[in-house]
């Protein structure tokens, strides 16, 4: 190899390899040439993530003393999403100017070429209801040299679903929605993967996914003075007393309400409550902050007051005030938030204007920056929503029955509260996605609070597992995940589909040139290299200029998921890609 052949017989080389399995390929260096050839031919890279500058300085550090005259090579592709430049250079150049050093940076891949991947995919509803559809909406992205148009197939359990097409101008993005269909016989998580059509970056062009399959969802129906507060609502929630968005309502008293343990339920519907005292609004707040969804309807009772709210803390600055109305005056609903979920799921199946004749209302407001979905035309807010702990909360400004408006005898009101529980199920799940290195939170069965898992990689490997939760209801932190694909985690006669995706900013695809690098250096003197030949070159100037003294060489591989160009190249192939044969030969 003419770029270790270069060297004296008893120059030491070393060789390093973020993200891969072994990161110190050959670590401390060596005089032996032939065991370095025979490593780098036998080097398995992955798909994980590898700080450069971290084990670089870490190694310089360890030879503390020792090395003079070292040659640094970095062998990477230097995109600009990854690559602290500036960080870098400065740290490792201020290292090597006391070893009297030099510092090559070869690129590894030429030119910029054309990529689109995936920078953003929504499902919705987030979790399969009953045998329900569902909607992929997925948001792409072109790099600079990318334009055209490109088609997205949806693939669930390798049966394709449907395809969409996309129209990508260089450095755009484009959106696209597809509708998928789960199998009523199957069991199990929903999987599958989005896919694009092949480009010069392969890596980024599938999204994975795993979407969990909901039944019997329990609601918590509570009224301040009976079944006359709830009627309407369990009525639109379980229309002819069959759930069709698989939530159980169940009714209860006040009293009942506040003496019984409620942590069995989903959701908690408050409908015009007696008193909204420091027990009852003790047990909200656990409810919420424990993932729980609350809806607060006002009433007669009029215990939802200003100094009541803002107890909670996601409503410190709350305004509110009741305010009576012309009798039968209509009111028009407009959306506040046009991408907001749930509301586009509203639109999509009732389309404006939606009217409502109000007798009164709670005027409502929150200063600018808070979530108010929902507005009336004329003026406040309809509701607000905000995020309590793990879970949410939404402050209604009018009734659930007929008292203050004929709201629960319009279809809007059927729609909403479909929508409403249909969202907020879903989204209220654990969450089976997650990036290359990433952690997932997952709850998980069982009341142990430690548990050893298996985890099935997309390969058919196993790994064992042994992690521990904070409490019985904690999730659990699940790691591992070094490659993209579709997992399957087992624990305690339980199996879980997990999927796993290329994190999106690999697809930006825009490198650092070779004006960059060098003004990055700054004084520092930094070797650049497009070719193998400019390389060669440059090593001749070098090693001409000065004595060598004893050698460390650090062929730094950013081989990590953060460089994906190489990174995916190296994946794929049992053999070093052909430019790196190029440059080594």
């Amino acid at each position: 190899l003419d770029l270790l052949q270069g060297l004296r017989e008893d120059d030491l080389v070393a060789v390093l390899a973020p993200g891969s399995a072994q990161p110190r390929l050959v670590f401390p260096s060596v005089s032996s040439h032939r065991e370095v050839s025979r490593a780098l031919s036998e080097l398995q890279c992955g798909w994980g993530r590898g700080d450069m500058l971290e084990l670089v300085s870490d190694c310089l550090k360890r030879e503390e003393g020792i090395l003079r005259g070292v040659e640094l090579h970095l062998f990477s592709d230097f995109q600009q999403s990854d690559c602290n430049l500036s960080s870098l250079l400065a740290d490792i150049g201020a290292d090597l100017q006391q070893r009297r050093g030099v510092l090559f940076c070869n690129r590894i891949a030429r030119g910029r070429p054309g990529s689109c991947g995936f920078t953003e995919v929504q499902f919705m509803p987030p979790a399969i209801i009953a045998s329900g559809s569902y909607q992929a909406r997925a948001s792409v992205q072109a790099s600079e040299n990318f334009s055209g148009a490109n088609v997205i197939r949806l693939v669930q359990n390798g049966l394709e679903q449907g395809q969409a097409s996309v129209e990508l101008l260089p450095g755009e993005s484009g959106k696209a929605t597809l509708q998928g269909h789960p199998d009523d016989s199957a069991e199990g998580e929903v999987c599958g993967y989005l896919e694009l059509e092949p480009d010069s970056f392969p890596a980024d062009n599938r999204f994975y996914f795993s979407l969990q399959r909901l039944a019997g969802i329990p609601a918590l129906l509570v009224g301040g003075n009976g079944a006359r507060d709830t009627f309407f609502l369990e009525k639109a929630i379980s229309p002819g007393g069959h759930a069709s968005t698989l939530v159980i309502p169940r009714r209860m008293d006040w009293d009942s309400f506040l003496s019984l343990d409620i942590a069995e339920f989903s959701f908690l519907f408050l409908c015009n409550p007696q008193d909204l005292g420091q027990t009852a609004l003790h047990k909200i707040t656990s409810f919420a902050e424990s993932g729980g969804i609350v809806a607060i309807f006002p009433g007669e009772n009029q215990a939802v007051t200003q100094e009541v709210m803002r107890t909670f803390s996601c409503w410190k600055e709350l305004s509110l005030e009741q305010e009576n109305l012309d009798s039968g005056s209509n009111w028009n609903l407009i959306l506040n938030d046009q991408s907001e979920a749930m509301s586009k799921s509203v639109a999509g199946k009732l389309s404006p204007p939606w009217k409502l004749p109000l007798r009164k209302r709670l005027k409502l407001s929150v200063p600018a920056g808070q979530v108010v979905p929902w507005l009336y035309e004329e003026g406040g807010a309809f509701a607000l929503s905000a995020r309590l702990g793990n879970g949410k909360i939404w402050l209604f400004s009018i009734t659930a029955n007929r008292d203050w408006s004929d709201w629960p005898v319009t279809p809007f009101f059927f729609v909403f509260m479909q929508e409403f529980i249909r969202n907020a199920a879903g989204a209220r799940q654990s969450n089976l996605i997650t990036d290359v290195g990433g952690v997932l939170p997952l709850s998980w069965p069982g009341r142990e609070v430690e548990m050893h898992f298996e985890l099935i990689t997309p390969q058919g490997k196993t790994r064992n597992l042994l992690l521990q939760r904070p409490a019985e209801h904690a999730a659990f932190l699940i790691s591992g995940f070094e490659e993209p694909g579709i997992y399957q985690l087992k624990a305690g006669g339980y199996q879980r589909s997990l999927a796993v995706n290329v994190p999106s900013r690999e697809g930006q695809m825009a490198v650092f040139g070779t004006p960059e690098l060098q003004a990055a250096a700054g004084k520092f003197p930094v070797c650049i290299s497009e070719t193998p030949a400019e390389l060669l070159e440059q090593l001749s100037e070098q090693r001409q200029g000065r004595p060598l003294w004893p050698l460390l060489l650090l062929l730094a591989f950013f081989l990590s998921m953060l460089e994906v160009l190489f990174a995916n190249i190296r994946s794929r192939q049992k053999q070093p890609p052909a430019k790196l044969q190029e440059l080594l030969s």
